[in-house]
């Protein structure tokens, strides 16, 4: 899919930080449990979600499935992919 290459590299994601952050900040009540996802990593999920007419779970299958996928999220082969109730709770 080089169209998913020229898209991440045409669109300055960084841009949607400040804006993403502040809408994602919730005050943890201990370090216990997994640690926060990147809110930038959610965010082009969802936008991977609205240009392939994916579900929650079909999104979280595609994106372990599809290397092309998981380039344009931002994640390394190593990296668990977030989970199809983490994308929905972000969306919301």
């Amino acid at each position: 899919m080089p169209v998913l290459k020229s898209l991440a590299d045409s669109i300055p994601w960084e841009s949607f930080r400040p804006l993403l952050d502040k809408g994602y900040e919730h005050e943890r009540k201990s370090n216990a449990g997994r640690k926060r996802i990147d809110p930038l990593i959610l965010f082009k999920m969802l936008v991977l979600q609205q240009l392939f007419n994916l579900s929650d779970e079909e999104l979280e299958f595609q994106v372990n499935d599809r290397r092309s996928l998981e380039e344009f999220v931002g994640l390394g082969v190593m990296t668990s992919i977030p989970d199809a109730t983490t994308v929905a709770f972000f969306r919301e």
